[in-house]
């Protein structure tokens, strides 16, 4: 049984006033900010979109991705998964594994671009710790009668989640 705890000012400690059984610290481990990552960048054919990250991707908060240079007014989405890829896919590179090969465990956000050919899409991560460490990749994909297969595709963008 403890009857007091106070953080200590300026460190990573909580210290515990116990009944009968002295005073007791207990060290936290420090915070790590999550990180985004970007991949596939450069490449040819239909992967023309520019996809970046606005926000830090910590648990608990809400994140924002930025899309440029796509079609105007064009329905699309952002493809997100478990693990990257580099294949060829309809005249670009997916780099997302597709929800057959990860059964199940991809998940589409829709968006629609502005006028200028932007978008700006938003998720939450969720309030939980045990989403800290874990790694998800993203690519935007938007509809284009000029690509091959009428897709636009954008680099990918690889999110690790911290706290």
């Amino acid at each position: 049984t403890y009857w007091r705890a106070e953080a200590v000012d300026e460190t990573d400690v909580v210290r515990f006033g116990t009944y009968g059984r002295g005073i007791w610290d207990y060290l936290l481990d420090p915070p790590t900010a999550g990180k985004w990552t970007r991949y596939g960048e450069n490449l040819s054919g239909a992967n023309i979109l520019d996809l970046e990250a606005t926000s830090i991707p910590n648990i608990g908060f809400h994140q924002s991705l930025e899309l440029s240079d796509a079609n105007t007014a064009a329905p699309g989405w952002v493809q997100v998964g478990s693990a990257r890829a580099e294949f060829p896919f309809a005249g670009g590179t997916l780099l997302v594994l597709p929800e057959p090969l990860q059964q199940g465990n991809t998940t589409r956000l829709p968006f629609m671009t502005d006028a200028l050919g932007r978008a700006s899409i938003g998720f939450d991560i969720p309030n939980d710790v045990a989403w800290v460490g874990r790694t998800l990749t993203h690519q935007a994909l938007v509809r284009d009668a000029l690509m091959p297969q009428g897709l636009a595709r954008s680099n990918g963008l690889e999110m690790t989640v911290g706290y």
